[in-house]
């Protein structure tokens, strides 16, 4: 995963993961999510996000099914920290 800022009010995320479902809008970049780090639930999801990258835990995340901060890339509605698979 690696979080871009993208401009002035958009964040970009790229995941390397698997996408079950893509919508039509985010085809041609169905790895990349979207985050408006203008809105206060937008810089806590970052914050959070950037967190988890940190800490290198394995993200799942969940689109909201539309591209609401920018065309091509899925916006974010939640995500959380993939529990570890026990050794």
């Amino acid at each position: 995963m690696s979080i871009e800022q993208a401009s002035d009010r958009l964040v970009l995320v790229y995941s390397n993961g698997e996408r079950a479902q893509v919508p039509g809008c985010a085809k041609a970049s169905p790895k990349w999510w979207a985050i408006d780090p203008s809105t206060v639930a937008g810089q806590e999801q970052l914050r959070e996000l950037a967190q988890l990258h940190k800490a290198n835990k394995k993200v799942r995340i969940v689109g909201t099914g539309e591209c609401h901060d920018t065309r091509d890339a899925e916006t974010i509605s939640f995500f959380y920290a993939v529990p570890a698979e026990p050794t």
